[in-house]
């Protein structure tokens, strides 16, 4: 019993079952939420107090309209959002083209269809598509239609209206007026004032590049961009200007010398090249021809001035970050190799070294909440709801806060809140070594892990750790030294550390407080037999199907036969040929038993029945030869006696 009392996980004392009660609420003590009791949500609902993970309950009751809302974040809004920008750019590309007298294809008028139906669809949802006001996005819906109707709906609609007339109606002075003048070229430029509107949104895209090099090289392609639309617009304002006025201009000289039919490539390629020269020192042969000329290309090459000593200000600044970038990696690389050189270093250790440090800087970690300086100005409310949406699936992999969360809102958002902190790893970097004293349970949400058990000969062969699993629970229930090592094998790796003396502190406030001083008697007991002791357990001992048998066994939930957990094990992460086959002849078994026993207790009773019709047959027809037996078995008895 000594040896078997040395040989088991001797548990923390906040886990050890208390005798007095601690009333919880008011009303409420451990003692009454104890062992066999399944606390529901319902049951717990009048005693826990509101936290930020209720607003992340799906199932909660919405009103109608507010069904329909859109976050502007959400998928389905930013997918629509790229459609429109799609179209947007479209327009900003045909609409100052046709200045050159486009030719009416069947490619124009369909896009130009495409394009009116999707600003209308697009209005129609600018009333269901939430809004940003003071950091804070607005959902409401009599708030949304207010803010909308007060911003872009007036302009929405005429430009939607007067694209729809002149698809609709075919004939009419006004329509005819409109559609064969300059007045609906006019009219259809109001579009790209959609870029207002819209614009922004196409700087989204920079929020979603990791790389700060690809950052940098995407920043200077978009200043070309920037610069190309720019001389776009200009040399198509130049060209409806050579041909929009009476009298001698500059396009009747270019092009219609000596009656040469110019096409609509070598037109649009001449304007664009003049309006390229002004921003640059180059030049050619075509010049203003009028006053009207004249005073537009004064004011294009101030503005141009302008244009060009910013785009030339940006250019340098991403150059010279770009290259302080390099030079910050090369110094670095620099330094290691002093050092080696100087502490004579052996030849073959030097190069393993400076391969690690080139390889580990071309590796990029993931970004932590405390890498955001941003966010260390956002409200508590708000960190909390981030941190509850961000920690809530990868601690929900996990049965017992799976049940926690479903009975203790209030303390499983605590715990999201408090109790959690993120490691953000590379290729080869170490989480634990032997011996090393734990400080919590570690949990993989992004990438993969290397356990190694033991040191020396006791090393057993690695253990890959993946998403959905975790290591060192034994922290949570007890004083732990980790009796292996743990290594990140793939970059970028993501670790999610439950702190164990927060979650200890938390959990002395939980609703089922006895059932978690349970779960932690039933861990340590059978983590201890099943490793033969508790010098023996691993740090990754524990996982999803083991833990979720000893929530079954604790909150008294109906368990799986073994078919559903071979089916959980197919489905899960854990799945290997040989538990495949353990829990397939275990199922075997199973029925086998059953069969078994149902056989034997239909024996049973079969059994009975004989015995109850022979007895009722010597009740009916050999009562005196009972009487005698019994006489003489008496008087045997006496006889015995004396």
């Amino acid at each position: 019993g000594i040896a078997e009392h040395e040989a088991e996980l001797e548990l923390l004392p906040v886990w050890m079952k208390s005798r007095r009660r601690r009333r919880l609420g008011g009303s409420t003590s451990s003692a009454e939420v104890g062992r066999g009791s399944s606390l529901s949500t319902q049951e717990a609902a009048p005693h826990r107090s509101r936290s930020v993970l209720d607003d992340f309950n799906e199932e909660a009751p919405k009103p109608f309209l507010q069904r329909f809302m859109l976050r502007p974040s959400s998928r389905k809004a930013m997918g629509w959002d790229v459609f429109t920008l799609t179209v947007l750019v479209w327009d900003l590309i045909v609409i100052p083209l046709q200045v050159f007298e486009l030719p009416e294809i069947g490619l124009w008028t369909t896009m130009e269809l495409l394009a009116t139906v999707t600003w209308t669809m697009d209005l129609l949802l600018s009333f269901f598509k939430g809004y940003e006001s003071g950091g804070e996005v607005v959902l409401k819906p009599n708030m949304v239609w207010k803010n909308y109707l007060r911003t872009w709906f007036v302009f929405d609609v005429s430009i939607v209206s007067m694209d729809w007339a002149l698809l609709v109606f075919q004939s009419g002075d006004l329509v005819d007026w409109l559609r064969f003048s300059r007045g609906r070229r006019a009219l259809r430029l109001l579009r790209l004032a959609r870029l207002l509107k819209h614009g922004h949104r196409l700087l989204q895209v920079f929020s979603f590049v990791r790389s700060e090099n690809l950052l940098v090289i995407m920043r200077i392609f978009w200043l070309l961009i920037g610069l190309v639309a720019i001389n776009h617009f200009i040399s198509c304002g130049w060209y409806a200007l050579g041909t929009g006025i009476s009298g001698h201009t500059w396009a009747e000289k270019a092009f219609d010398l000596e009656g040469t039919d110019y096409d609509l490539a070598y037109r649009y390629l001449t304007s664009f090249h003049w309006a390229v020269t002004q921003f640059t020192p180059a030049s050619m042969e075509i010049v203003p021809q009028n006053a009207f000329e004249r005073a537009y290309n004064i004011l294009v090459i101030f503005f141009g001035l302008l244009m060009f000593s910013s785009f030339v200000s940006n250019m340098t600044n991403s150059m010279t970050y770009l290259t302080k970038i390099n030079y910050e990696k090369r110094q670095r690389q620099n330094i290691a190799r002093t050092y080696i050189l100087a502490k004579g270093v052996s030849l073959s250790l030097a190069n393993d070294i400076m391969r690690y440090v080139t390889v580990s800087q071309s590796l990029r970690r993931s970004l932590r909440e405390a890498d955001v300086m941003a966010f260390k100005t956002l409200p508590k409310r708000m960190v909390d709801h981030l941190r509850v949406e961000v920690h809530k699936p990868v601690l929900g992999t996990h049965a017992l806060f799976s049940h926690l969360r479903a009975n203790d809102t209030a303390v499983f958002a605590r715990l999201c809140s408090y109790a959690v902190g993120e490691k953000a790893m590379i290729n080869g970097e170490e989480l634990f070594h032997l011996g090393g004293k734990a400080t919590g349970m570690f949990f993989v949400s992004r990438g993969q892990l290397t356990y190694v058990f033991g040191y020396g000969e006791t090393e057993q062969p690695p253990v890959d750790i993946g998403v959905k699993q975790w290591l060192s629970e034994a922290a949570l229930w007890a004083q732990w030294e980790h009796h292996g090592r743990a290594i990140a094998s793939s970059s970028p790796s993501d670790i999610v550390e439950l702190n164990a003396v927060e979650f200890q502190g938390i959990a002395m406030r939980c609703l089922i407080l006895s059932h978690l001083q349970e779960y932690a008697k039933l861990w340590a007991k059978s983590a201890s037999f099943e490793s033969g002791g508790r010098e023996h357990i691993t740090d990754i001992w524990g996982q999803r199907l083991r833990v979720s048998d000893l929530v079954q066994k604790v909150f008294n939930i109906e368990e799986d036969n073994e078919a559903q957990k071979l089916v959980r094990i197919m489905g899960g992460n854990e799945f290997t040929l040989e538990r495949c086959f353990k829990a397939w002849a275990k199922y075997n078994e199973q029925v086998k038993q059953e069969k078994k026993k149902s056989a034997e207790e239909e024996k049973r009773k079969m059994g009975g029945k004989r015995r109850r019709g022979s007895f009722r047959g010597s009740i009916k027809g050999q009562r005196p030869m009972r009487s005698g037996s019994s006489a003489r078995s008496g008087e045997s008895g006496g006889s015995k006696r004396r």
